[in-house]
């Protein structure tokens, strides 16, 4: 069933890989005009293939490059820090940049200084709501800074036991209600 649209857009084309891309390109009809939009500089594909820099470096498509950041302040150290990290160079660490903060910690002792900095130290520091205004990626779901323990000890301090919650266990799990969840797989059969 091929998609009859006169323009398709993609966002997020560095996440886009082989296998997608050739089902899109297979659905969509000739004279389709095709628009990606993506950073090649975040998450990349799970997939085979890194699309959006192979596109971008044909000479192929025309491409429309933004160079300036409008989210955070041009002087703020996550984007002077980003450019560095994108430039080959070391981040700057040293307490230079009120946005940027590194805590040094070994294995073991790192899902309690994240759980204390997300829970107390941060939201007192900007004046935040730990529980709306902030968020805690780790890029592996084992180990001691992993999702799992991560989820564990935020659980601890963001949401304790007690007061009636109501408690569930699912495919091994503790889920308690008022628990921070994020769907990350497609499921048709909840309704």
């Amino acid at each position: 069933n091929p998609l009859k649209y006169d323009v398709v857009i993609i966002d997020e084309m560095s996440m886009v890989d082989v296998g997608l891309f050739e089902s899109l390109l297979r659905g969509i009809m000739p004279q389709c005009r095709l628009i990606m939009v993506g950073d090649s500089n975040q998450i990349p594909a799970i997939g085979a293939g890194n699309l959006l820099d192979d596109i971008v470096n044909s000479g192929y498509c025309q491409v429309v490059s933004l160079n300036k950041v409008f989210r955070q302040s041009e002087n703020s150290g996550i984007i002077i820090n980003a450019h560095r990290v994108v430039n080959g160079d070391y981040p700057i660490i040293d307490g230079k940049y009120e946005d940027v903060l590194f805590v040094e910690a070994d294995r073991f002792s790192a899902a309690e200084i994240i759980s204390s900095l997300a829970s107390e130290e941060l939201p007192k520091k900007y004046d935040v709501n730990p529980k709306s205004d902030i968020q805690v990626l780790t890029p592996q779901r084992k180990g001691y800074a992993g999702s799992d323990a991560l989820n564990i000890k935020l659980r601890e301090s963001l949401n304790p036991k007690g007061g009636n919650k109501q408690e569930a266990v699912v495919m091994g799990r503790l889920f308690r209600k008022g628990d921070r969840v994020m769907q990350i797989k497609n499921n048709y059969d909840i309704t």
